[in-house]
């Protein structure tokens, strides 16, 4: 979940526009039904579409928030409505606390913590502490990144409240989110968001920011077909088998090849004696390996013996 601004109109993403500084009545028609949401806090804008994400059918484990909604308010919301994780970047607000050990800490406080069990390479570690919030007090992991540049102090917060992932998961998953920020990118730099329309009222903000977002569909689709051969139906998943199965052939190959060789050479076999070798070593391996060594020798991808 992600926010940008159209003239200085909150964008609240996914497809919600609403503005808190602004009249409702003097923005919108009446005949608009949805026009209330002109006059609601962009976190509860956020709140109510991912509830109306999830009605539509949309199924999800993670809510992915930038740093301007990982608030214990909506976090606390989230968990207690929906049921899904949080994960999010977190900002070094000195009005929110956690505990920790029966202590409240600020974030920065914690990065001290923290940091104390560091090795000197590593780049990042985390904490697990309590978030008090309105809807009670949720278990949350804090991993902390640090920039790797020398002499640099700079460092990144990131919160899930799913404990049980590692440092390494909750990165990988955040990272993710990366993906709105190109469609911000491209919206406002090259599909005219912010440009196009210039007036206030709901009710032509909704269908130009509509506009916009059908563009980038269509551009996603035709750079996906033209870029990305995954898009070319099972072909790329039979072609992947494929690759892996010449690889797995080759390497069995190279080691029945060897084995065969040390074999002659070391005991002075012959090669009836060594095939009867090769074939009682088969019927020894596991029967899932043996199978898929019979199934390339039936179609000459290899040779059984």
């Amino acid at each position: 979940m992600s926010s940008t601004a159209i003239g200085g109109i909150p964008l609240v993403s996914p497809g919600v526009v609403g503005w808190h500084d602004l009249s409702a009545d003097r923005l919108c028609s009446p005949r608009i039904a949805q026009c209330g949401v002109a006059a609601t806090r962009r976190p509860h804008d956020g709140l109510r579409s991912l509830h109306a994400a999830l009605a539509s059918g949309i199924r999800a484990r993670y809510v992915l928030f930038d740093r301007w909604f990982t608030m214990p308010r909506l976090i606390g919301q989230i968990v207690a409505t929906t049921g899904l994780a949080v994960i999010g970047m977190v900002k070094a607000s000195s009005n929110v606390y956690y505990q920790y050990q029966g202590r409240r800490y600020t974030l920065k406080q914690l990065y001290r913590v923290a940091r104390q069990g560091w090795k000197h390479q590593t780049a990042y570690g985390s904490i697990v502490v309590l978030l008090p919030t309105d809807s009670g007090t949720i278990r949350v992991r804090l991993v902390f990144v640090r920039d790797r540049r020398p002499h640099s102090k700079a460092w990144l917060a990131l919160l899930a409240t799913d404990v049980s992932l590692s440092d390494d998961e909750v990165i990988r998953i955040y990272g993710k989110r990366w993906a709105i920020e190109p469609f911000f990118k491209a919206a406002k730099s090259l599909l005219g968001l912010p440009r196009e329309y210039q007036g206030r009222s709901y009710e032509g903000c909704v269908p130009h920011v509509t506009l916009v977002c059908i563009r980038y569909q269509w551009l996603a689709i035709e750079a996906r077909k033209e870029q990305d051969i995954r898009t070319v139906g099972e072909l790329f998943y039979i072609q992947c088998q494929e690759l892996e199965d010449i690889a797995f052939a080759w390497v069995w190959e190279q080691i029945m090849a060897a084995f065969q060789a040390t074999l002659a050479e070391e005991l002075d076999l012959s090669e009836e004696q060594i095939d009867q070798l090769f074939h009682r070593f088969l019927d020894r391996i596991p029967e899932a390996i043996r199978d898929r060594v019979t199934r390339f020798a039936s179609i000459g991808l290899l040779k059984a013996g």
